[in-house]
């Protein structure tokens, strides 16, 4: 079975947070801290700036890891109303207890 029929949702949706988790993941080489603060919600980073790390150079994502830490990363507002630009907050439900709502 899909990811995308199991949690019924788009294959784009999983194409689209499968770029988020491997941007978290590659700014927790660079910061475990400033990755804690994101996957927390108190980053207060979007989706669509984690993408952007991804293109980034270490230099940049190490700057971005920084800000994070230190609370200093100005957040951006989304100019469209899209999944892109939201806010990124970690789910308060674990996985298990969405999955059985979702049945």
């Amino acid at each position: 079975m899909r990811l995308s029929e199991k949690y019924n949702v788009s294959l784009r949706t999983i194409l689209r947070d499968s770029q988020v988790a491997e941007a978290i993941d590659v700014l927790g080489e660079t910061s475990p801290d400033a990755k804690r603060s994101v996957l927390s919600g108190a980053a207060g980073i979007t989706k669509k700036q984690l993408k952007e790390l991804l293109s980034g150079t270490e230099e940049e994502i190490t700057d971005i890891a920084a800000k994070i830490e230190d609370g200093s990363l100005k957040r951006r507002k989304a100019t469209a109303p899209d999944t892109d630009g939201e806010r990124f907050d970690s789910d308060p439900l674990p996985l298990e207890t969405a999955e059985k709502k979702l049945t």
